[in-house]
């Protein structure tokens, strides 16, 4: 009977052996899940930074090309102005012309 508990122990131990391997692979598993998430993440938020960067730069570029519109406009009323005033004093002087 002794040599029953014995054996019996030793299975016994050996299947907490096994089960303490177990929950520690488990918790192996999960260490590197969790390592690969946090290595995930801030991949993730580097590439929130570039992206962000990339929106900034978009944005000037946007804002630069609206203030060259802007002067661009502003010269080509002044260049129709300059057209306008030019017309009038031709008509004139063809007026007067045609007077005399």
């Amino acid at each position: 009977q002794r040599a029953e508990e014995d054996e019996s122990q030793k299975l016994s131990l050996a299947s907490l052996t096994t089960d303490k391997a177990r929950v520690e692979g488990e918790r192996d598993r999960h260490v590197a899940a969790e390592a690969a998430a946090r290595g995930e993440g801030a991949q993730l938020t580097l590439e929130v930074s570039r992206l962000k960067g990339l929106l900034l730069h978009a944005e000037a570029k946007a804002e630069n090309a609206e203030a060259t519109a802007g002067t661009a406009l502003a010269e080509a009323r002044r260049a129709r102005e300059e057209a306008d005033a030019a017309a009038v004093r031709a008509n004139a002087a063809l007026a007067t012309e045609r007077a005399l």
